[in-house]
């Protein structure tokens, strides 16, 4: 048999070779996130790159997911280095939020030099699914050019993807791992209506419906599992609740967005026969009650999740029956934000609602 054993020296040139591989191996680009919108916008005022804004809340369990998972991926953040890319509060920059007429965070837009929106990203958006937004403007934003000439031709390439025309993922066709769903919605005297949510991006023509011959309109759209947010919208410019479905949630202009659950998402309260688990996210609050009709509205203290401070949770037993609730936070009482019954009781106070059977 040969003998297989390498000269030390050799073995020494290949741990060097390896050493210096490792040594020069190119450093994982970080995103550099500007909260400040003049500093930002001075940055893309002398790049001329498009704008990335990432409208968020604290409060919005999505948004740190889309932190955690979508932004810290390594493709992610190397499609991001074209991007000047924004952090913004959308409580803190309501103008702003209300001008791009912002739904629900998290939403990203993507703007052209000037400012003008191109594209937008509505709700969480998994690595592989985002990377399809970033390739599509890139795709219209960058070719290789001088910079003037770029700039020039980025405007009138981006403008093909103006918002609300085309949307990145055509939900009028079925894609893997998404269901069909057709809604249905009668507005007198319309002429038109359309469906706008989470899964067009709330793109106002993006999914247009048909009129059937009761004067009912209808879409059949293909949605992947999760909870979704959506109106209807009309010619007129109005906006509907679906009356046929009870599901729905607040939104920041005041009114509510109605809720469609495909598949089965974890909700609030979690309800196992007797027993009832009250979760809520809130990672900035001091103080955190539950109370309702099973505990005659007297607030009882929720506890902090030991590995994940930003949990609240109360569990209890309840026998069978229907029950009202509402969250006391910091003093102030609000709806459950991840149940999408209420109920409005006679002082027109809405409530969460819940059921033990």
């Amino acid at each position: 048999m040969r003998n297989l054993k390498r000269p030390f020296g050799s073995w020494m040139g290949v741990a060097l070779v390896v050493s210096l591989i490792l040594f020069h191996a190119p450093v994982p680009a970080q995103t550099r996130w500007h909260t400040s919108l003049e500093e930002g916008l001075a940055v893309r005022n002398a790049t001329h790159k498009p704008a990335l804004v990432f409208f968020f809340n604290d409060i919005a369990r999505d948004c740190q997911e889309m932190r955690r998972s979508t932004f810290a991926d390594g493709d992610v953040t190397a499609l991001l280095q074209n991007f000047v890319c924004f952090e913004l509060d959308a409580g803190k920059h309501q103008a702003l939020a209300r001008r791009y007429n912002i739904f629900k965070v998290p939403t990203v837009l993507f703007l052209d030099p000037r400012g003008t929106e191109v594209d937008r990203a509505v709700s969480f958006k998994s690595p592989d699914v985002f990377q399809q937004y970033l390739d599509r403007v890139n795709r219209a934003s960058f070719g290789g050019m001088t910079q003037a000439e770029a700039t020039r031709r980025q405007i009138e390439r981006l403008s093909e993807i103006q918002p609300f025309k085309t949307a990145t993922i055509n939900i009028l066709e079925p894609h893997p791992g998404t269901k069909a769903v057709t809604l249905s919605h009668k507005v007198p005297n319309a002429s038109a209506l359309s469906v706008v949510g989470d899964f067009n991006d709330w793109r106002s023509d993006a999914t247009p419906m048909r009129q059937a011959v009761n004067g009912d309109w209808f879409v059949t759209i293909h949605v992947p599992d999760g909870v979704h947010e959506y109106k209807y919208l009309d010619n007129r410019g109005d906006y509907h609740e679906d009356r046929r479905n009870p599901l729905r949630k607040s939104n920041p202009y005041g009114t509510m967005n109605s809720i469609l659950v495909i598949g089965d998402p974890m909700t609030s309260p979690l309800v196992y026969g007797p027993s009832t688990t009250f979760i809520l996210y809130r990672p900035n609050a001091r103080e955190v009650s539950v109370a309702g009709s099973f505990n005659e509205w007297k607030p009882v203290s929720m506890f902090r999740k030991k590995d994940n401070p930003a949990l609240w949770g109360f569990r209890c037993q309840l026998p069978p029956g229907d029950y009202e609730y509402k969250y006391v936070i910091d003093g102030e009482w609000v709806t459950d934000p991840e149940n999408y019954y209420t109920h409005t009781d006679t002082a027109g106070n809405i409530n969460s609602l819940f059921a033990v059977r």
